[in-house]
C-alpha cells in the first residue's frame, strides 16, 4: 500500500493531538514515568482533553468573578 495524499491532514492532526496530550500529561518532566514517550497517549487523549477543558472553564469563571 502506498501513502495517499488524502491522509496528510489526518496525519498532521494526529501529530498535533499527540503533542497536546504529551504536554497535558506532563511527560516532558524527567520525573514522569513515561518521560520522553508517546506510548499510550491515544488511549489517554479523551481523558486529558476533558481535564484540560474543565481546568480552562474553572480558570475563566474565576477570572470573570475577579473582574466584577
Amino acid at each position: 500500500m502506498t501513502y495517499q495524499k488524502e491522509w496528510i491532514a489526518e496525519d498532521k492532526q494526529r501529530i498535533v493531538d499527540m503533542d497536546r496530550w504529551y504536554q497535558l500529561d506532563k511527560r516532558y518532566l524527567k520525573s514522569h514515568k513515561y518521560n520522553g514517550l508517546y506510548t499510550g497517549l491515544a488511549k489517554e487523549g479523551a481523558r486529558l482533553d476533558r481535564r484540560d477543558e474543565l481546568k480552562k472553564r474553572i480558570a475563566n469563571a474565576y477570572d470573570r468573578l475577579r473582574s466584577h
